[in-house]
């Protein structure tokens, strides 16, 4: 009985920590944060996603107002 309350505990420790997982995770350039956070220094609640090979898309709440920005990976 043991045994399979910690696989219980394994398997829902494994579950939601895979769900947390955001797009985030695939290491947004350090350019493009670095512009991002010089023309939004206010944002808040970030969430980066990979739009395609040459563009990265920023969601995020300035003042209580969800806000979307594009950046290539230059920063620009």
């Amino acid at each position: 009985m043991k045994k399979l309350n910690v696989f219980t505990l394994l398997a829902l420790a494994v579950t939601i920590s895979s769900c947390a997982q955001t797009k985030n995770d695939k290491k947004t350039p350090q350019l493009v944060i670095s512009s991002f956070t010089k023309k939004f220094p206010n944002a808040k609640k970030i969430e980066w996603s990979k739009e395609n090979e040459n563009e990265w898309e920023a969601e995020f709440k300035m003042n209580h107002i969800e806000y979307s920005a594009n950046f290539s990976n230059t920063g620009e």
